[in-house]
């Protein structure tokens, strides 16, 4: 047994964890939130900072409240005991306190939150594994592989926990195997699921170390009353945690499935990336219209668009859009979509954002007065933000799902521009994770306008 001590938390970090300080010492603790007193135990110590499990809450929170969900440990959700209204000031906050880190000091309104925190993922990806003997499909715990089993996640869809269910069942009478980390071997590890906002068409794939699973068909009768509309089987045998491999082969239905934004239709392949908050998403993408407010005569440039989510409805109010990925299936994809919404006036191109964006530019005189990127969690290459410098767009708008990037990059823009507005949405209940999309303005009259 480690060392108790009573301490104050004083920090929550963006994963999660509570921070006291003991001695000058960051003592890092879960489950415990902001000016909670707490009995702790000391698990693990370094010289400038130590774990600690919660033992005990000796004064909690005025903003904890009785979680929502009891699967505490598995860490999908590691604020539902703390009030909607102190997680949404807290995602402000984070922001804020990146902002400042770079000197940027900007007003931000609320964060845009849900009415509805149920059932609101429209992807799920679980895990499945060899538990002492037992098929087990759940999550990992926080920071671990130790399989947390799952029998319903609050956030998702309530068909999701009847499959796995029948999935167990099915495993235990055939004999189907379940991955072990351990030893490497086993049949089945992960079930990954999508569901379509407004048409709620089903997609199912079995991760599998092999392609040829036995009694399949015995599998697809008992989830014929699921509705599934297409179900496929993928192979990845790697030792690594990787989720997809190579190979897949449909075994049921369509394969792919249909999603609705906007009232404009897209195909969701099992790879396809989609915004897992279809609600959030619509109010998300709003505030890229609002921030943009588009006239017939704009031409737009879409960096790092993806399968053209945000694309097609720049398109539906714009003069024409440029959408630039680097990943030729979303391309593709994102070509399929413009084509089943009847858009026209959206060419979408594959390769580097700054190297199509200068052969738009220098080699067809095509140069945007709007621009949209969207870049991964890691933010904007370097390169990407000369190139961003290089176009001058009268407007600028940023979407980001990483505070930190985000601050960086917009230090490094400001040298043109000057923020205008910035708007946060919560597109993760239940944890500091939160979108942003800042509109940034030309400054006129600055040192490199004329460059």
């Amino acid at each position: 047994m480690g060392m108790s001590k009573e301490l104050l938390i004083e920090e929550i970090t963006d994963k999660g964890f509570a921070i006291a300080y003991d001695q000058g010492r960051k003592i890092y603790v879960d489950g415990a939130y902001l000016n909670e007193r707490v009995k702790v135990e000391i698990l693990e110590e370094k010289p400038t900072y130590a774990s600690a499990r919660l033992e005990e809450i000796l004064m909690p929170s005025p903003k904890r409240i009785t979680p929502k969900c009891t699967n505490q440990s598995c860490g999908g959700c590691a604020f539902n005991q703390i009030e909607t209204s102190e997680l949404l000031r807290l995602k402000n906050k984070e922001l804020k306190t990146c902002l400042d880190h770079v000197n940027i000091d900007q007003e931000l309104s609320q964060c845009i939150g849900m009415d509805d925190e149920t059932a609101y993922r429209n992807k799920a990806i679980y895990y499945v594994r060899d538990c002492d003997g037992s098929f087990s499909i759940g999550f990992f715990a926080k920071n671990s592989h130790d399989l947390v089993a799952i029998d319903q996640c609050y956030l998702e869809p309530p068909f999701i926990a009847t499959a796995n269910r029948i999935i167990r069942h099915w495993a235990s009478e055939f004999k189907i195997s379940a991955y072990s980390d351990e030893h490497q071997n086993g049949l089945i590890k992960n079930l990954i699921y999508r569901k379509g906002n407004i048409t709620n068409e089903r997609m199912l794939i079995i991760m599998a170390t092999k392609l040829e699973v036995p009694f399949l068909d015995q599998l697809l009768e008992s989830l014929k009353d699921l509705s599934f509309d297409s179900i496929w089987l993928a192979q990845n045998d790697s030792a690594n945690n990787n989720i997809w491999g190579e190979k897949q082969r449909l075994i049921y239905g369509s394969p792919t499935i249909n999603t609705i934004l906007f009232d404009l239709k897209f195909k969701l392949s099992p790879k396809s990336f989609f915004q897992l908050n279809s609600t959030q998403c619509e109010k998300l993408y709003q505030k890229i219209l609002d921030f943009a407010c588009l006239k017939s005569t704009d031409l737009v440039f879409d960096l790092y668009c993806g399968i053209g989510t945000i694309s097609l409805c720049l398109a539906q109010r714009a003069k024409r859009v440029y959408a630039i990925e680097i990943i030729e299936d979303a391309i593709l994809n994102a070509r399929e979509n413009a084509s089943i919404n009847n858009i026209n006036n959206v060419e979408f191109l594959v390769g580097k954002s700054e190297v199509i964006c200068e052969q738009l530019v220098k080699e067809k005189q095509i140069r945007a007065n709007i621009v949209v990127v969207d870049p991964p969690r890691k933010g904007c290459d370097q390169s990407l933000i000369n190139t961003l410098l290089f176009l001058k767009a009268e407007k600028l708008v940023y979407v980001s799902c990483n505070p930190k990037s985000l601050a960086r990059d917009l230090k490094f823009l400001q040298p043109l521009y000057k923020i205008s507005q910035i708007a946060t949405v919560d597109m993760f209940p239940n944890t500091l994770h939160v979108e942003t999309v800042v509109l940034m303005s030309r400054a006129m009259g600055n040192r490199l306008e004329n460059h």
